[in-house]
């Protein structure tokens, strides 16, 4: 569940990633949304906390953040939408 302040070094990393940096098919930087080019399981991870790693190297902590939430995060966020506001390209 999803904690405002956490270490990233005491996060228990999944075995394989959720997304890698190969599923990402576009980063658009205008709308700040980016499209993957696989399907994921959304519901599992949401307000879950998330690691963003380079290699063995940790570098931030964020949260995925249901659209359903009436507040806003104090940390990097992922807001999946389903396509919602920006439709597949």
């Amino acid at each position: 569940m999803y904690r405002e302040k956490v270490d990233s070094d005491s996060l228990q990393l999944e075995k394989i990633p959720w997304v890698k940096s190969s599923d990402i098919e576009f980063y658009d930087w205008s709308a700040h949304t980016f499209y993957l080019n696989k399907e994921v399981a959304k519901s599992e991870y949401s307000a879950r906390n998330f690691v963003v790693a380079s290699g063995d190297k940790r570098l931030f902590t964020g949260v995925f953040w249901p659209m359903y939430m009436s507040s806003f995060p104090t940390l990097p966020s992922v807001m999946p939408e389903d396509d919602l506001f920006h439709p597949k390209m």
